[in-house]
């Protein structure tokens, strides 16, 4: 088998596997560090630290079928992809390796997981989920 590269059979990898995100969900920021403590005289002092840690959201489809750019089956099943997410959350006080959909590499710490069936009527043909997924820079 053949490593996934993003951009042709992954939209990102994760510790090593493919996933493909949900349209729309994909987010990546960096938080500003900062604090307000209020003054005697009811004015405000404020500090700003600058940004911090980058942090990357998004929703993975962990489906039956989904298919490469190139139409081909990725040959996992929705389940699989659901284990693989669950698996690699499961890891504790680990950097993982994560490659953004830009083909850049980061180091990562797993900070949020949650799965979610879209609609309990597909679960008749498979177990099908919508996992949200939040990256921590390491």
């Amino acid at each position: 088998m053949t490593a996934p590269i993003v951009g042709s059979t992954a939209q990102i990898l994760l510790d090593g596997n493919p996933y493909w995100i949900l349209p729309n969900s994909y987010q990546h920021f960096s938080p500003r560090l900062r604090k307000a403590t209020p003054r005697p005289d009811g004015s405000e002092a404020y500090v700003d630290f600058g940004p911090g840690k980058k942090v990357w959201k998004f929703t993975v489809l962990a489906l039956n079928d989904l298919t490469n750019y190139d139409g081909t089956l990725t040959g996992l099943s929705g389940q699989q992809y659901h284990d693989n997410l669950y698996a690699s959350y499961a890891k504790v006080n680990a950097s993982l390796t994560f490659t953004d959909v830009d083909g850049s590499g980061h180091a990562v710490r797993f900070d949020h997981l949650a799965a979610h069936v879209p609609d309990v009527q597909t679960q008749l043909t498979g177990v099908c989920y919508h996992v949200d997924v939040e990256l921590v820079e390491a």
